[in-house]
Order: structure tokens, then sequence, then C-alpha cells
């Protein structure tokens, strides 16, 4: 469990007032700013203020920092399993006819697979699936399967053996 102190101020005061939190224990600062694009669902700021969301570990030095600073109380903060949370979001997907990208926590699928691409990304990093891991994956399906492949090979040697028993033409 965590908590949040949410303060607004003037934007020209909001590093000063990051820096006091962190000195009383904040493990972090989020500041919004006039005119930046905020969360959705994050009320709007008031005119012509900023925001800073102090999140303490400790309820004690949240609340003590509040009487200090003039703020509300401190909310709580339940916590959740983030891990849990970011792999919900993450899912096989189909990219080409026979290719699939997979996170490594989920089984490629089983039948018609050329490529099966295993994508593993710390939660930190952009999530988008990119351009070019989805070209790849979609050349790469369209490569026939090895056994096609030597299935063909040996049908043209065949008949290219049969072309040279049958005389061919050279007068043989």
């Amino acid at each position: 469990m965590s908590w949040a102190l949410v303060l607004v101020a003037p934007p020209e005061q909001l590093e000063i007032l990051a820096a006091d939190l962190f000195d009383r224990g904040a493990l972090g600062v989020e500041l919004q700013e006039p005119g930046m694009p905020l969360m959705p669902g994050t009320p709007p700021l008031p005119e012509g203020r900023g925001r800073a969301i102090a999140h303490f570990a400790d309820r004690s030095a949240a609340s003590e920092s509040a009487s200090a600073l003039g703020a509300e109380p401190p909310v709580e903060i339940p916590e959740e399993d983030w891990n849990a949370l970011w792999r919900a979001h993450h899912r096989t997907m189909q990219v080409g006819p026979r290719a699939w990208v997979h996170p490594p926590w989920e089984d490629p699928p089983g039948t018609g697979v050329a490529v099966a691409i295993v994508r593993d990304r710390e939660p930190s990093h952009d999530c988008a699936l990119s351009g070019a891991l989805r070209r790849a994956a979609q050349r790469a399906s369209r490569v026939r399967p090895a056994r096609r492949r030597h299935r063909q090979r040996r049908r043209r040697i065949a008949r290219e053996e049969a072309g040279r028993t049958s005389g061919g033409g050279d007068g043989q």
C-alpha cells in the first residue's frame, strides 16, 4: 500500500515543491503543468495552476508532509500487481497469413504457423508492435515450408532425369 499527496501550486513553484516533497520522503513526484496533456480521467487543472502528485510508502511521512504544506490528507493507493496488469494487455497476435508474434508467457499457435516470434519486452519499453517486426514476420510467413520446397525439388529432379532417359532428342 502507498499514499498519494496532491498539491496545487503556481507553475513556477512546482519544481521547488517537488524537491521539498522528495526531502520529506516522497518516492516519486508527478508534475502537471498548465497546457500539458493529462492522462485520461485526470481532472483538469485549475486556471493558472499546476499540480504535484507525490507518492509515499509511509503513511506518517505523507500525513506530516500534508500538514506542513497545507494540503488535503493523503489518499491511500491500493497495491496492484503491475506485472499481471501489464501482461493482460499483451497477447498473441497474427501479423501475416502464417506468422504470429507472441509474448514469452504464452505458447505459440499450433498448426499452420510458419513463423512464431517471441517478443520479450520489459513493461517500461514501448509496447507497440513495431513496423519492422511486423514486416519481417509477414515476409517470413510467405516463405514456403521446407517440406514443400524439398518435394518440389525432388519432382524437378525426377522430371530432369526422366527427360534424359527418354532420349531427349540427342540421337542416342
